[in-house]
């Protein structure tokens, strides 16, 4: 039985390291760094695994590293899961500290995808010495990163000669993110952003909706949107005399980008045209 007010187990958390310790309080003395702290609490078996440093976008392949020990043996195995599947990983490797002592690590890789927001990866090491597997688990949506899609939409007030301008930003993670909306490459005022909605498939979606005056000069709206320390996302919407005509149809260009902001750079263009038919005479003959 352990002291008063020493607990069975704890968890201990050294920057991304997460680790599960048997306490020895007989050893607990305050340390100068962080690792003999935790050498310093473990005086028997511990388990720890390290997450990437970044979150990382989808379809790219994050490390996790898992570190057990002090053990007097080799007699162990590691296993590694993915939502309790078999996951592959690398061998063991073995880390003498003194004679007859080691520590044990190894490393999986895993292929991010959107619907490991609900995923899970864990290290399981089994020891002869130990009654029970040591575990540690860590949930993909602390290291995800699911880019948004984006696209404007408008609609019109011909009562008070208004347009509306609303952007989508659509099935995003995790949930923080920056909007700003600029008028012919010039920030203007972005009104307050409504709370993300929660979407089935655990990403968010949000929208971000702007009144301009229907009868302004020919201007291009930009919707931007700034995501940790990726390069800005960006929808455009032109608008003015050259957008809309009298009759049945608008003619309407919207640009889908990625770039920096307000430079003038687009890295990725997706145009879409609505148009009367004199008016696709008109674009071709021009």
């Amino acid at each position: 039985m352990g002291k008063p007010g020493c607990p069975k187990h704890t968890i201990a958390r050294v920057g991304r390291v997460t680790s599960l310790v048997t306490p020895d309080c007989n050893r607990m003395a305050s340390r100068s760094s962080p690792f003999k702290m935790m050498l310093a609490v473990a005086g028997k078996p511990f388990i720890s695994l390290k997450n990437p440093d970044q979150r990382t976008v989808t379809s790219n392949s994050v490390t996790f590293t898992c570190t057990a020990g002090p053990f007097s043996s080799r007699n162990l195995s590691v296993n590694w899961f993915k939502n309790n599947n078999r996951h592959p990983a690398s061998a063991p490797q073995w880390l003498p500290i003194s004679r007859d002592v080691y520590y044990v690590t190894s490393k999986a890789w895993v292929a991010l995808a959107k619907q490991d927001i609900f995923s899970q990866i864990t290290c399981e090491v089994t020891h002869g010495d130990l009654d029970e597997p040591l575990k540690m688990t860590i949930n993909l949506s602390q290291v995800l990163l699911v880019i948004p899609t984006l696209k404007i939409t408008m609609i019109r007030d011909h009562v008070h000669q208004r347009v509306n301008l609303t952007c989508h930003v659509n099935r995003f993670y995790p949930q923080n993110l920056q909007l700003t909306w600029t008028k012919n490459n010039n920030k203007i005022l972005t009104p307050e952003l409504p709370q993300a909605t929660r979407n089935s498939d655990g990403t968010y979606s949000l929208k971000s909706t702007l009144q301009e005056d229907a009868k302004s000069d020919e201007s291009i709206f930009s919707c931007w949107v700034f995501q940790y320390d990726q390069p800005p996302l960006g929808v455009n919407i032109t608008l003015g005399a050259q957008a809309s005509h009298k009759g049945n149809g608008v003619f309407l260009i919207s640009f889908v980008s990625s770039g920096h902001c307000c430079c003038g750079m687009m890295i990725l263009y997706t145009v879409t045209l609505y148009y009367t038919h004199w008016l696709i005479i008109k674009l071709f003959v021009q």
